[in-house]
């Protein structure tokens, strides 16, 4: 017998597809919020601009932006650092992936989702 669930993949922390969304916004909104996209990072106080640099946002939002306003000379190489920051996250973040996701929850039933059983004789 296998069991179905009508939920396709889980991530530890969230509990259906349905939920991920709004997780996402929840998260994402306020780190982009505070990384220079709607008000520069310099007229923030200096503890959250301090914060903000060590987010992944800002390091990937401020290298885009030395690359893309190199003047007159096309395309200018992004700092070291930003690259640098935006590897780790993307390490970190691989690593929380291969650790955590799965496709099918684990231990059955998953916070009360039905699951139907096929093949089932």
């Amino acid at each position: 017998m296998l069991r179905e669930e009508k939920h396709g993949c889980h991530l530890g922390f969230i509990p259906d597809a349905g939920s991920a969304g709004p997780l996402l916004s929840a998260t994402y909104l306020p780190v982009v919020s505070v990384s220079g996209v709607f008000v520069p990072i310099a007229a923030e106080p200096g503890w959250l601009a301090t914060v903000a640099r060590w987010l992944p946002a800002e390091p990937f939002i401020h290298a885009l932006s030395t690359t893309l306003q190199a003047g007159g000379s096309g395309i200018a190489a992004p700092p070291a650092g930003d690259l640098l920051n935006c590897a780790l996250w993307a390490v970190v973040g691989l690593y929380v992936a291969l650790r955590h996701f799965r496709w099918e929850p684990r231990g059955g039933e998953h916070r009360g989702h039905a699951t139907t059983e096929v093949g089932a004789q």
